[in-house]
């Protein structure tokens, strides 16, 4: 229908959450939107060939595989 259903997350949104989150904090981002939020995280990854978006990580993934996150968090696969 095109219509909205809900808030629309911004940059803004994603930074907010990850700040109010308890504890430490893993975000995973692979868009200009999410430099912000990849910059409040304790622990940031970016999962894109952007400039921008790799230099706010602390790790890049040169691909789109979140199960390559298993292995950084110390969990082993199912």
């Amino acid at each position: 229908t095109g219509a909205v259903d809900g808030a629309i997350v911004t940059a803004e949104t994603k930074r907010e959450l990850i700040t109010a989150a308890p504890g430490p904090t893993l975000a995973v981002g692979d868009g200009a939107n999410d430099i912000a939020m990849l910059q409040a995280a304790s622990l940031a990854v970016a999962m894109s060939h952007r400039a921008n978006v790799r230099a706010a990580a602390d790790i890049i993934l040169p691909f789109a595989r979140l199960d390559a996150l298993i292995p950084l968090l110390g969990l082993k696969a199912a």
